[in-house]
Order: structure tokens, then sequence, then C-alpha cells
């Protein structure tokens, strides 16, 4: 009786984690790419919309206001902006697509790179409860110590499930880039203030006058961003990162973009594509940094494996032995 009351604990408690385990795998990646993808259809139908030559609805603009923040700024303002001036909106509606794209793409990407990294973490989590039934199961001796076994189980699980909480952390981390969680807006804050940007001098704003107008916009979502990049375009802030991250990069693209600005003020010639070829270079420093981060990952997970999983199974390898030994002693 005891023995089907302790398998029955046992799977009852592999299958819930294990299911949540796979919910919160789900959640953080639908988390990302969904929203993007909803956005990407409905300003496809603009797009449409607009090339049939038909006059968009109030109720269409109103949509883009409706977005979470900072997209109802980004699109929704833009939009506005740019329909009352009566500046062509269509180069505005193709930028905001491949910028859906690109962050709908780096996100799928790092999630299926990493699914290797989940699997291990699944595996971690589990091997230490599925391998103690199976010594229950196999050895006699272990039913006369139902409970020191129990106690030995959870305290191997533990170890476990401390290795695989690392690995998640691990993947998770690697999947950003290795940027540090109080940074990892700076992939979409950047990607949004650029396009701001690019919107405020395609409306005609002067690159210095459109730098400040995309600052205001940056410190409404995400301020440490707009302190590293700096309110003027004649101000350096030098970077106080290591060169080899990817909060350098973003911040090393800030003053890039400032430099354009500056040479194309002084030349007194558009700027346009400068900015674009900036942005392109931006986008794929960050696309570099992650899958340079999801490339060593399998390695980076050995050491959860062999510093809390394997002495996990040692404690109950070495514990089953133990009674084993001493029940055919005594």
């Amino acid at each position: 009786m005891m023995a089907v009351f302790f398998w029955f604990i046992g799977f009852y408690f592999i299958l819930n984690a294990t299911a949540l385990i796979f919910k919160s795998i789900n959640f953080d990646s639908k988390r990302f790419t969904q929203p993007y993808k909803k956005m990407l259809s409905e300003i496809e139908d603009l797009r449409e919309l607009i090339q049939s030559g038909l006059f968009p609805q109030p109720k269409v603009w109103d949509t883009f206001n409706q977005y979470a923040y900072p997209w109802n700024l980004l699109i929704g303002e833009n939009f506005i902006q740019i329909r009352n001036l009566g500046i062509e909106i269509l180069p505005t509606i193709e930028r905001l697509k491949n910028l859906l794209i690109f962050l709908i793409d780096i996100q799928s990407e790092a999630k299926t790179q990493s699914a290797q990294a989940w699997t291990q973490a699944l595996f971690c989590f589990l091997i230490a409860p599925l391998f103690s039934m199976t010594l229950y199961h196999l050895i006699d001796e272990l039913s006369l110590h139902i409970w020191t076994w129990v106690l030995i189980s959870l305290i191997s699980t533990l170890f476990t499930a401390l290795g695989a909480f690392w690995i998640y952390q691990i993947s998770i981390q690697a999947q950003w880039g290795r940027l540090p969680k109080e940074k990892r807006s700076w992939i979409l804050s950047s990607s949004c203030a650029i396009e701001r940007l690019l919107s405020q001098i395609s409306s005609g704003a002067t690159p210095d006058i459109a730098w400040e107008y995309m600052i205001r916009f940056l410190e409404k979502i995400d301020p440490p961003l707009a302190q590293s990049w700096g309110e003027s375009i004649w101000a350096d802030t030098p970077s106080t990162y290591a060169t080899d991250t990817l909060q350098f990069d973003i911040q090393l693209a800030g003053q890039n973009f400032k430099k354009s600005l500056q040479i194309c003020l002084l030349e007194g010639r558009p700027c346009m594509e400068s900015l674009k070829t900036q942005n392109e270079r931006l986008q794929k420093s960050i696309q570099n940094k992650i899958r340079a981060s999801i490339k060593v990952l399998g390695l980076k997970t050995l050491k959860p494996l062999f510093l809390l999983a394997a002495p996990g199974i040692f404690i109950l390898i070495g514990s089953a032995f133990w009674i084993l030994i001493r029940e055919n002693t005594f």
C-alpha cells in the first residue's frame, strides 16, 4: 500500500511539474511573437488598402492607437502625424513591416536553436524522480525504509531541479544575446527609436531636431537607453561596457547614428540612406550576438549537469547501496 502511495505521489509530481515547464516554455515564446504577427497582419492590410486606392476609415487608424505600449506611440502617432502632414505613408509602413519581421525572426530563431537546452533542462529535472522510482522497484530492501528513501529522493530531486533552473536561466540569457535582464528591452527600444527617427526625418524635420524628438520618445519607453545615446547629436557619450557585449553594440550604434547625422547636416545632403545602412548593421549585430550566444549554449549547460544533476544521481545510487548493504549485513 505504501509503495502504491509513493508511486502515485511521484507520478503526480512529475506530470504536474512537466506540464508547468512546457507551459512556461510555450508562454515565453508566444508572448513575443504573437503580438508582432497580429500587428504585421494589420499593417499589411493597411498597405493593401492604400495601394488599392481606398482611404482608410477612422476606425482603421484607431486600431493602431490601441496597440500595447510603446507600439501605440510608434505606429499610432506616426501614422497620424504623417497623414496630417500629407506625406507618403507607404515607406513608413514598409519600414515597420521589416522591423516586425526582424523581431519575429530573431525570437523564432532563438527559440528553435535553444530547443536542445530546453530538452536538457527537462531531462535534468525528471531524471532524479524517475531514477528513484526505478531503484525502488528494483531493490526490495528500499521498501523497508520507505520514508528514508522519500527524503533522499526529495534531496536528489532538489539538486536536479536546481540544475534544470540553472539551464533554464542560461538558455533565456542566450536567447537575449547575454543581455542583462534590465537591458533586454534595448533590442526593442533601439529598433523602435530608429524607426521614430526615420519617420521624423521623412516628415521634414532636420537631423538634429529629429534626434531630439526621437530621444524624447525613447525617454518614455526606455530612459536608460535614452541616457546612453545622449540628448544631442553633437554630444559624445563614451561606452562603459565591454566591447564583446550586445549592450556595447547597441550603445555604439547610437553613436554611429549621431555621426551619420552630423556628416549629413554639415554636408547638406540627405541622410535617410545612411541611417538605413546603420540600422541594418545594428540588426545584423543583434542577430550575430544572439547566434553566438546560442552556439555555445550546449557547452554552458554541461556545467549544471555536472555540478548539480550528477551529484543528485550519485546521492540516490550511494544511498541505495548503503541501504542494500546494511539490510544484507545486519
